[in-house]
């Protein structure tokens, strides 16, 4: 989560998130109560919140003194941003669903993550594409994909 004042970052850390379904729409919701952010000054802020292969999304907020809380719990974030595990392990995702995000679903098809044997001609160590968090790189994935493609975050 990134909060911004003023364009000038006041917060920066990570959150939780809660898996919310296997259709697209009900990707992950960013759900955690206790991340709220409180004893914030009167102000407008932009709040970016995104998951780790999730669109970014941006919120405004006014804060009025005796109102300090920002809260954006509940928040669905578009699933489908790879991130390409076998360049660079500390890459962020793009913040575009793209056809690079499908080069990498089409190579990890079928894997399992962390699996025992994977399948033939595969090595399956990402979990860059298991949109679903199932432990499954499969047809529920590609769905979030195709139904979220040549989406961009709002970063």
């Amino acid at each position: 989560m990134l909060l911004k004042n003023n364009g000038q970052t006041v917060v920066s850390r990570s959150v939780s998130f809660a898996y919310a379904g296997r259709s697209v729409g009900q990707e992950v919701v960013y759900s955690n109560a206790g991340d709220q952010l409180t004893n914030l000054p009167t102000g407008t802020y932009d709040i970016y919140i995104n998951g780790p292969v999730h669109l970014t999304r941006k919120f405004t907020r006014v804060i009025n003194a005796g109102s300090q809380t920002a809260d954006v719990t509940a928040t669905k974030l578009l699933a489908g941003d790879s991130i390409d595990t076998r360049t660079d392990l500390s890459a962020a995702p793009a913040d575009k669903i793209d056809i690079f995000d499908y080069n990498d679903l089409v190579t990890y098809f079928a894997c399992k993550v962390a699996p025992a044997s994977p399948p033939p001609g595969k090595t399956c160590s990402s979990f860059a594409s298991d949109f679903d968090f199932d432990g499954d790189i499969d047809i529920f994935d590609y769905n979030f994909l195709v139904g979220n493609f040549n989406k961009s975050g709002e970063l």
